[in-house]
């Protein structure tokens, strides 16, 4: 008998909750929200001092959980980009120092007057037995064309031999094919650097009547602008071995240039505004 009613029961309760629910699916959401929000503020307002008390309880023993161990890929993904940043702070720094030297260039030269200069990075190097040249990210889109003269603050570097639209050829002044007027600073004799694909190379065109005394070891070599290519007074490198030959029409000497080329990263391609050819 007991069992009887225990069924009925548990019978009636599953009818009403049946009806309810069915009643709470077709019933408009307006009636059904307002039982919802009462119920909700009824069991969360008792509760609320209780749940503050017992978060604040729980965060006194909390222990915060250890942070996670950085993995070696990590810290070599870190210095990777910590060279990175390095190497672009040094790229700028050469430029910033480039122009704020070549300042003091601006018009010097008697013949021309170069006001003018476009900044690039040296992107590539094509260095075999017969060519010395570097590959420049700076091209006619941004106003260089063939037979400029490329420098690096006060130091000559070489000439642009081909420029495309985005990028250009630097033949620099070691390259073989490379000629351009000096002067030394001691003796004022001139003469035409030529470059033999290393770093040492030699002037020609030095008259026998000079000897050791008046070009000696470690004086400076200096652009002479009679060439029309580069302005006069930029350094070119310094005197390494003074070669009379008095059988010959003239003297060598041997010329070590100032730029390392293979520590250059960035350079200035100079412009001209006047004088013959400007550009």
């Amino acid at each position: 008998m007991r069992a009887k009613k225990g069924r009925a029961l548990k019978q009636a309760l599953t009818i009403v909750l049946l009806i309810a629910t069915i009643s709470m699916r077709l019933l408009p959401d307006a009636f059904v929200h307002f039982p919802r929000s009462a119920m909700l503020d009824v069991v969360a307002a008792p509760a609320a001092p209780l749940h503050y008390i017992t978060r604040g309880f729980l965060s006194m023993l909390a222990v915060a959980p250890p942070a996670p161990a950085a993995s070696p890929d990590d810290f070599r993904r870190l210095s990777e980009e910590l060279a990175q940043t390095r190497s672009e702070l040094t790229r700028a720094r050469q430029a910033l120092e480039s122009a704020s030297e070549f300042r003091s260039l601006l018009g010097r030269s008697p013949i021309y007057v170069w006001n003018a200069s476009i900044s690039g990075y040296i992107v590539g190097a094509d260095t075999d037995v017969f060519s010395r040249t570097y590959i420049v990210s700076a091209g006619t889109y941004d106003g260089v064309t063939k037979g400029l003269p490329v420098a690096l603050g006060k130091t000559a570097i070489g000439v642009v031999s081909d420029a495309g639209i985005y990028h250009s050829r630097v033949r620099i002044l070691a390259d073989p094919q490379s000629r351009i007027c000096v002067r030394f600073a001691k003796s004022g004799a001139e003469g035409v650097l030529a470059g033999v694909g290393r770093r040492n190379c030699l002037v020609r065109f030095v008259s026998n009547d000079l000897t050791a005394a008046d070009i000696p070891q470690g004086d400076y070599v200096l652009t002479s602008g009679l060439d029309g290519i580069f302005p006069p007074d930029l350094l070119v490198g310094t005197v390494a071995r003074f070669y009379a030959r008095p059988a010959e029409p003239d003297a060598y000497v041997e010329v070590e240039l100032f730029a390392d080329f293979s520590a250059i990263q960035t350079c200035l391609i100079l412009k001209r505004t006047s004088g013959p050819g400007a550009r």
